[in-house]
């Protein structure tokens, strides 16, 4: 797990308490041979070493006098904890307890290091007076996804750290973290068979030809603290992996594999969700109307083999009966713990749209929370609003993991009720006043099945109040989204709306928000209804450097583009609509870990019915992958006519057209994505050249693929 330069300094840190430090370690660095729980281990000489496990640990012991003790430890898994450096302060304290320590009397305190698998470990040697006798300790703790582990070193002589000190150094330079490394490894580090190869499903019939690693982007300025936390993981470039390779998704016999499909009625399907946890379960959230009852409710899925199969869909929002449900969003934290989060209608009869949208109304916020495979009751993300008190609700948001792995969510409001001084008061009533937006935004920390406690981040700026209430006025915003970084603290990008600046008007307009303050303002022509559904997305790229994807809608061809912060350089065009019937139908762009950015573009190159296709594109912020085409709709079309008499017939038409998807990368670094296309089909009865019936049908299918 660590260097030999890591465990070196840990042993010299012991030569501060006047004892021998290890013999030098062997030139070569041990290679592990054995796992536990997420440890992986070189097994120390059993002739000398005795194992056995005490209270769920894993423990080597050498033959000692009764009182004393010399061991090496693995500790057992536990989840990773928001503070690394204190689980792992609390974690000694708590074997030192067991040890029946009664006084430190010497401590290096926690080294920081880093492993060659690039996870972060902390070191720590100390020698502590019990009631009978000293002891002498060495610690190392690794912290790799979303696990924490101990390792330990411990003996109560001198004579026994001289004597097999050699021995415990080359144990701990042999430590590595299981989940840190591909599972392939790990199976021939430890000698266990390879899995037999998955069924022929998209994306897992053969391996992705190995790549090299693109050059690393140019060095960026300074950006605010991380959005996401250190990753291990591999990198499958899109290009290159398998389901393309073999051009499976778009065969040019027209026959194009189809994903595995997830809807749960195939009738009207929005807000499809996509999160892998640390411990490799793919999680699937989605809203979508029942086929008879015609309710709009939120179903959830997950996959713990990779995507090969996955369980039955369940309603997790059937306990709301006849109240809707909308836009929804799942986040799974740093102890697996998955949340979906969902917009509620304040009642029965009342709308709750599946887009980031949420229009002029207030709504409520709903949350489950699946832990340890128990789902929790429904509860509220904020005090849930009504119909006597609308204003009291939220409107648009966004649900993220930060990179302390916490599930965040944010949202925005109408400020009457938390800010009275920007509204009229006439005894018990208030009025909203005109020039006042939605731009007063809320945070809440989600942690397990408790309630969260919103706090308010952010106020757009309020003028005018100098010239009397009906002055006053502050810009309100119709959507937003973005990231929380390390410490907590949101960056997103919100559209600005009510705004009292005539030079801002016929005009979409995007602002950045972040450390409580407003930022950058983006420009774009008008995106009629793609500004409720398609919105501009806020990413980061392997450099830290922040982008900003969106529609472009003018010009000569719609298109595509890639804003990066800060900059002055001409936004990259990732993929434009060819020919003069062009259009872009939809966008959605997604982070994925180490940088990677993944853009969804619903296209339409023909404007003809059954032409629009969905692509894909990855990037770590240098440059762009050619866009992919992962429906090849144009290949499904199909026409069939039966003739019914000498005089009749009936036709049938079937075409596809893409809807909006969403994509994540699992541990092994492939990208999946979870897409929503769309079946239409026309349908005609003649006779005698009249038309005796017809008409059309269009059916939602959510599907998965694997790259």
């Amino acid at each position: 797990m660590t260097s030999r330069k890591l465990a070196a300094v840990a042993c010299a840190a012991l030569l501060g308490f006047s004892l021998t430090s290890f013999a030098q370690p062997a030139p070569d660095k041990p290679k592990p041979d054995a796992q536990f729980g997420n440890w992986l281990f070189k097994t120390p000489d059993p002739k000398i070493w005795k194992r056995t496990e005490q209270n769920g640990n894993l423990v080597f012991a050498v033959d000692e006098p009764a009182g004393d003790f010399c061991t090496l430890t693995l500790f057992a898994d536990a989840p990773a904890g928001a503070d690394f450096a204190q689980q792992f302060d609390t974690a000694v304290a708590a074997d030192q307890k067991a040890k029946d320590t009664v006084k430190i009397e010497a401590d290096t305190g926690a080294k920081p290091g880093k492993a060659t698998e690039g996870f972060d470990v902390l070191t720590r040697s100390l020698r502590a007076e019990t009631s009978a006798l000293h002891t002498f300790h060495l610690y190392i703790a690794g912290h790799s996804g979303a696990q924490f582990n101990l390792a330990a070193f411990q003996t109560t002589s001198e004579e026994s750290w001289k004597q097999y000190g050699a021995q415990a150094s080359q144990f701990l330079l042999s430590l590595k973290l299981a989940n840190s490394l591909l599972p392939d490894e790990v199976a021939k580090l430890v000698g266990k068979t390879a899995a037999a190869p998955p069924p022929s499903l998209p994306g897992f019939d053969t391996p992705a030809p190995a790549t090299t690693q693109p050059e690393p982007p140019p060095a960026a300025p300074a950006a605010p603290a991380a959005a996401q936390a250190a990753t291990a993981v591999p990198d499958v470039p899109l290009a290159k992996s398998a389901i393309v390779v073999k051009d499976t998704v778009t065969q040019k016999n027209g026959k194009p594999v189809n994903g595995i499909k997830l809807s749960q009625h195939d009738m009207d399907i929005g807000s499809p969700c996509l999160a892998v946890g640390p411990d490799g379960v793919i999680h699937v959230a989605f809203v979508e109307q029942h086929r008879t009852t015609y309710a709009y409710a939120v179903y959830y899925r997950s996959s713990s083999d990779g995507g090969k199969t996955w369980t039955a869909a369940k309603n997790l929002s059937e306990d709301l009966a006849g109240i809707r449900a909308g836009h929804c969003t799942l986040m799974v934290d740093g102890r697996n713990r998955v949340y979906v989060v969902w917009r509620s209608a304040l009642k029965e009869t009342f709308p709750a749209g599946m887009d980031p949208w949420a229009g002029a109304m207030c709504y409520n916020l709903m949350c489950r929370v699946l832990e340890n495979g128990r789902w929790s009751k429904i509860f509220p993300v904020h005090p849930p609003g009504s119909p006597e008190t609308q204003d009291d609700g939220s409107m648009s948001f966004f649900g993220v993991t930060d990179a302390a792995g916490r599930a965040q969510v944010v949202w925005n409001a109408r400020p009457d009720k938390w800010h009275p001084e920007l509204t009229r008061i006439s005894g018990t009533f208030h009025q909203h006043l005109p020039g006042i937006g939605n731009g007063l935004v809320f945070q809440a920390t989600l942690d397990g099945t408790t309630p969260p406690t919103p706090r308010e981040i952010f106020l757009a700026p309020v003028s005018g109040q100098n010239g009397g209430a009906y002055s006053a006025s502050c810009d309100g915003f119709d959507t937003l989204n973005g990231y929380v970084d390390s410490t907590g603290a949101p960056h997103f990008v919100a559209a600005v709306s009510r705004t009292r600046d005539d030079s801002l008007r016929n005009k979409s307009w995007y602002e950045l928000v972040e450390n409580g303050k407003t930022g950058p303002m983006l420009g774009l022509p008008e995106l009629s209804f793609h500004a409720w559904r398609d919105i501009p997305t806020l990413l980061v790229d392997a450099a830290g450097r922040r982008h900003v994807i969106t529609m472009y809608l003018a010009g000569e061809q719609p298109s595509i583009r890639d804003y990066l912060i800060g900059t002055d350089d001409e936004p990259t065009v990732i993929r434009a609509a060819s020919g003069p019937k062009g259009t872009v139908d939809g966008l959605q762009a997604c982070q994925g870990p180490g940088g990677r950015m993944v853009v969804i573009m619903e296209m339409n190159d023909t404007g003809e019915r059954g032409s629009g296709e969905t692509y894909i594109s990855t990037s770590t912020g240098n440059g762009w992958t050619p866009p992919v085409n992962v429906t090849n709709n144009a290949g499904r079309r199909s026409y069939a006519s039966k003739q019914t008499s000498s005089e009749s017939n009936v036709a049938v038409e079937k075409s596809y057209y893409p809807g909006p998807g969403t994509a994540a990368y699992d541990r092994d670094g492939h990208l999946l994505l979870l897409m929503i296309n769309n079946e239409f089909s026309l349908f005609s009865n003649t006779a005698f050249g009249v038309e005796l019936a017809g008409g059309n049908s269009s059916q939602p299918v959510l599907q998965f693929l694997r790259f």
